[in-house]
């Protein structure tokens, strides 16, 4: 295409509707758009640096108090203990609800798509969705050799385990 290209004309070239449509792609893509080169290059993972460094900050200040309402050899005194009572409920809550809290934050990354096998016959469904996010899906199905039904029923599956259907989905699961 050379360097006197429009950026207007290789976007509609490539199927986006205009250049800012063609950006965002590439955002998404992890690229970012070098004017030295006049081309896209790799972000690199800064704000993971950042947010390391924050964590530490945080880490500082979250436990400063603790020092002060213990004694000196370490051992919390009475006022802190009964500071720590009133989050007693909380804490019994987190504990009950570990194993779902853990998935919730640390989700696999494993790379590994689950398979289900899901009872019932199949029908046919129409949903309207962003052009955008229909070519997110392509694009993703294309690259990984899956069908989209794969993806959109873990997709759906997942969503309803998250968002408080793990009961019903489980029972779906479990019928054969």
């Amino acid at each position: 295409m050379g360097t006197d290209s429009e950026p207007r004309a290789i976007a509609r070239e490539f199927g986006f509707n205009d250049h800012r449509e063609l950006g965002e792609y590439m955002e998404s893509q992890q690229l970012f758009w070098d004017s030295n080169k006049n081309n896209y290059g790799m972000m690199f993972g800064d704000a993971a640096v950042d947010s390391v460094a924050e964590t530490v900050d945080l880490q500082d200040k979250a436990f400063q108090p603790m020092e002060k309402s213990q004694s000196k050899t370490g051992i919390p005194n009475d006022d802190s203990l009964v500071e720590l009572e009133a989050y007693l409920p909380l804490l019994d809550i987190l504990l009950q609800n570990k194993d779902r809290l853990i998935t919730l934050l640390m989700p696999q990354s494993d790379g590994m798509i689950p398979r289900y096998t899901l009872p019932g016959k199949f029908n046919t469904q129409s949903i309207y969705m962003s052009d955008m996010l229909i070519r997110l899906l392509k694009e993703y199905c294309e690259s990984k050799n899956l069908k989209q039904r794969d993806v959109v029923d873990v997709a759906l599956i997942e969503f309803f385990r998250r968002y408080g259907y793990q009961r019903e989905v489980d029972k779906l699961l479990q019928k054969k």
